[in-house]
């Protein structure tokens, strides 16, 4: 099925993550959803991608390469 949105917390301490992309359709990505990924390299963000709630990215210290494909900045 069409994912269009990641939950609040979704992979909230997933510590193994280092990796993330999300595909085409999803809009929404949650507060806090990746909060602790502290493994996470590299995240990739699709054109579609119009909301991002706060804190969603926080606590990445090897975060090294971010993507966005939306021409537009999401919120």
């Amino acid at each position: 099925y069409l994912v269009t949105s990641v939950a609040p917390l979704a992979f909230r301490m997933c510590s193994q993550l280092t990796s993330v992309t999300l595909p085409e359709g999803v809009t929404r990505v949650g507060e806090f959803a990746f909060v602790g990924c502290q493994a996470m390299q590299e995240l990739v963000l699709p054109s579609t991608l119009a909301t991002i709630g706060s804190g969603a990215f926080i606590d990445l210290p090897y975060l090294q390469n971010v993507v966005i494909y939306a021409i537009t900045p999401p919120i």
